[in-house]
Order: C-alpha cells, then structure tokens, then sequence
C-alpha cells in the first residue's frame, strides 16, 4: 500500500513519557519498526482485573463464588493471550524503555496499563500538560500515547483528502477511546459494545462487533 504519512514520536519525547510517570508503575506498550511490545506487568494487571471489563467481571465473581472466580480468571488470561496473537510481530520483554532508546525512527505509539483509575486520571494530566502528546483514554486504567497532532483524525483527514473524499461523505466506525477524534472529521458510528462515552458522543450506534455491527450498518445503508 502508499504510506501517506509516517510522524512517529521522537525518542527524547518517548522517553519523557516513560519518565513522567515512572512512579506510577504503569506497564507499557510500545508500536515500533513494525512491531509490538509488551511489558509483563501488564499481564500482571490484567489479571487482577483492573481494566475496565475485567473489572465488571471480578465484582460479579465476587458475588457467586469460586468457581465463577476461577471462570473470570481464565477468561482474562485468554483475552490477553488473544490480544498478542493479534499481532504475530509481537514480544513480551521485561521493560520496554532499552527497546525505544535504540530504535532510531521514533516510536509509533506508547501505550500503558495502570494499577487504578485514580493513577490513570493524573497520567492522562501529566502527559497533556506537557502539550507534547495526544492522550486516549481507553478505559478506565489503560491510556493511549501518540505524538501531538497525531490522531485517527489526523489520518482519516490523510486519507479523505487522498481519496478526494468530503468530511460529509465519510463514515468513522470505532469502540475506543482513540476513535473519538475521527467524530470531528466525519460522520462516526460507534460499535454497540463500545464504552459509554463513546457511544455518547457518536452520531449513531451500530451492533456490537461479535454482531459484525460494521457490516449490517453498511448493508442497510447502502444496500450492499
């Protein structure tokens, strides 16, 4: 395919990013040279279940037993077995920072996982603050890091004009908190299984992914 545009973070800032909330104890993700990063103490978080959805199922464990508790907590480790599966580049590594300090075309996104949502709400401040990032919320423990004016606005806005596509012509689909910003540049559907804010702010709702939302909202509308 064309690579339209390519405006990765440079290393210094990546780096801050790691700096401004190293007492946090955030476990990071990073999106470089065409592969993905993990760090193990995600898996950590993820399994004591302090994301969003992973939270709703621990408080209903709590409620019903053991044996729901146990269920919970494989379910979790699947989810996040999945979620590397997805991408085949993927490496789970001790600490992500050796890694962004070597590469020398900048870092695509940083990603992270916090401990709780109150840790969560003052990273989100720390990073804006600096204005040198663009910051998603992506549940309640969990932030998306990119470089500032780097957005799935900005390259929906790349790709339109590529296209010669107006902002009146264009359909955004998206469940997450990065996908909020294309809401400016387009008419955005959000995915029924999408949170809450997202849903609010979206022009229309679909079904949910596992109801393949995208799909039937295209075949409706455009007969296809």
């Amino acid at each position: 395919g064309v690579r339209l545009a390519h405006r990765p973070m440079p290393r210094e800032d990546a780096l801050r990013a790691l700096d401004a909330l190293a007492d946090l104890e955030p476990a990071w993700n990073c999106f470089l040279d065409g592969r993905a990063y993990f760090e193990w103490a995600g898996v950590s978080y993820l399994m004591r279940g302090v994301n969003g959805a992973a939270a709703r199922e621990r408080r209903r464990a709590e409620h019903t037993g053991i044996a729901r508790r146990v269920v919970s907590f494989v379910r979790r480790g699947l989810r996040f077995a999945k979620r590397l599966a997805l991408n085949r580049d993927s490496r789970q590594v001790r600490s992500i920072r050796p890694i962004v300090e070597r590469t020398e075309g900048g870092t695509d996104k940083l990603g992270c996982t916090l401990a709780d949502a109150g840790r969560t709400d003052e990273a989100v401040a720390r990073l804006r603050a600096s204005g040198r990032f663009e910051v998603a919320r992506m549940g309640a423990t969990e932030i998306e890091v990119t470089a500032a004016g780097v957005t799935k606005a900005s390259g929906a806005t790349l790709l339109m004009d590529h296209l010669g596509i107006r902002g009146t012509d264009a359909v955004a689909f998206g469940d997450g908190g990065n996908d909020l910003p294309m809401a400016e540049v387009a008419t955005f559907v959000a995915m029924g299984n999408a949170d809450e804010e997202v849903r609010r702010r979206a022009d229309e709702v679909c079904g949910t992914v596992a109801e393949d939302g995208v799909a039937a909202w295209i075949e409706a509308r455009l007969g296809v």
